[in-house]
């Protein structure tokens, strides 16, 4: 595990997916709520438009941009 990715984690910056999020309450040995309720704490969710999300791929590649 990169230092940089924990410290993404921990700023919130960016979550762990499931499985990661499940190694870490073992490996802390912690309740996996705990962990999940730390990394989604002040996060409101969502609201829905109606309107499918749209990829920014054809703007990176006509501009020259990688991911």
């Amino acid at each position: 595990m990169h230092p940089m990715t924990v410290l993404r984690w921990e700023r919130r910056d960016r979550r762990p997916g499931s499985a990661t999020t499940k190694a870490l309450s073992s490996l802390l040995q912690v309740n996996l709520d705990e962990v999940s309720r730390f990394f989604f704490r002040g996060v409101s969710p969502v609201r829905k438009t109606g309107l499918p999300g749209t990829g920014l791929r054809s703007l990176r590649e006509r501009n020259g941009v990688s991911a």
